[in-house]
């Protein structure tokens, strides 16, 4: 898996291996299992301690933070630090691209304008960040001038997090 490794069709052959193992794991911890409940915090962590050492770059990171919200299991507090930090070492700017205007045009364009999609990419690509960073994206969306970017920023109001719909609600309103 990138960055040390070169065959990106094998990491996401892997990638869907471990939603599905995520999955059962959560299946268990709905069920009472504290050993299931262990191994995600285990997984969790090493995870954290991979991203510290350099070994996972930012978007393998957003692809296990995608894995985690397949499987309905929420990243953990340092999970989502070690997201922030990661995400501000990679962009001087800080967790939002300084271009948002562009950054969400492009998205827009990759997603063939399907506002489900968008939003779907967006809430499933930054589960593992801080609430912080993920209501400044809704809110950037909705703020973004972009008649169809406003559109989707309204699906954030369906958001799981409280704060980032309210986030949402505020910049739209």
């Amino acid at each position: 898996m990138p960055p040390a490794g070169k065959d990106e069709a094998l990491g996401i052959g892997y990638l869907f291996v471990l939603q599905r193992l995520l999955e059962q794991l959560r299946y268990r911890t709905d069920c009472g299992y504290a050993d299931a409940a262990k191994l995600i915090a285990d997984f969790q962590a090493d995870v954290v301690t991979r991203v510290e050492a350099g070994q996972v770059d930012a978007r393998m990171l957003a692809f296990v933070g995608g894995a985690l919200h397949q499987s309905k299991i929420p990243a953990s507090p340092e999970l989502a630090a070690a997201s922030a930090r990661h995400s501000n070492n990679e962009d001087e700017g800080g967790p939002l691209p300084t271009d948002v205007r562009a950054a969400l045009g492009d998205i827009l364009e990759a997603c063939g304008g399907d506002p489900f999609m968008i939003v779907g990419s967006l809430i499933e690509s930054s589960h593992a960040m801080p609430v912080e960073t993920r209501s400044s994206l809704a809110g950037a969306m909705a703020l973004a001038g972009i008649p169809e970017g406003r559109a989707n920023a309204v699906l954030f109001l369906l958001d799981p997090d409280a704060a980032v719909r309210c986030a949402v609600s505020v910049a739209l309103d």
